[in-house]
């Protein structure tokens, strides 16, 4: 295991360097993975896992090197980069938000809060920032599904208006509710005002 480098600048330009080859280079994999490996390249630790905030929870997105299996986030979840153990944690956080957490095997203590502030602050940031760009997609494929269901439900209302087929507009109605709802198949039950089915 190598030692974990002191703040420098030509240390800061080999984490980038680090950071920005992981990323690059192996987009296959996710991007927890490439930061966790970019964590453990520049730092020296012997592994690194990463946990991500889904909801209420934290999941275990990837883990790297040795000894990151068995880690654990610690009970309470650290606001601030700390020791627990033999494991480093740093919360990785950015616009008061923490997206995640990393906990980084074989760091020594002493240079734990320097280390930590630092990673917590790049990688927080780099979260951050994927984090939004999926939320931006999800958003944009849910605007792109609302305007096709209005343009549907517009030409539905044109359709209506100059039908006077009682069977055709059934089936352009039937038509229509399935092509909206993604449905597989359905039916459509006209009733007079007596319950009979037409």
């Amino acid at each position: 295991m190598s030692s974990p480098l002191p703040l420098s600048r030509g240390t800061l330009a080999g984490f980038w360097r680090e950071l920005g080859s992981a990323i690059r280079t192996a987009e296959d994999q996710p991007l927890a993975a490439r930061i966790a490996a970019a964590a453990v390249r520049w730092t020296g630790a012997r592994g690194a896992s990463i946990f991500l905030r889904e909801k209420d929870a934290w999941v275990r997105a990837t883990d790297w090197g040795e000894g990151a299996e068995s880690l654990e986030i610690p009970d309470p979840c650290p606001e601030k980069a700390r020791m627990s153990g033999e494991a480093l944690w740093i919360p990785l956080a950015a616009e008061g938000e923490t997206h995640g957490m990393l906990g980084l095997v074989g760091i020594p203590a002493d240079e734990a809060s320097e280390i930590g502030a630092f990673l917590g602050f790049v990688l927080g940031s780099h979260l951050a920032a994927h984090r939004l760009s999926r939320l931006v997609k999800g958003a944009e494929f849910e605007v792109k599904t609302r305007l096709l269901e209005l343009e549907s439900l517009y030409d539905l209302g044109l359709s209506l208006g100059g039908q006077l087929d009682l069977a055709a507009l059934a089936d352009e109605v039937l038509f229509r509710s399935i092509s909206l709802t993604d449905a597989g198949k359905g039916m459509l039950v006209l009733a007079d005002a007596g319950g009979r089915v037409l």
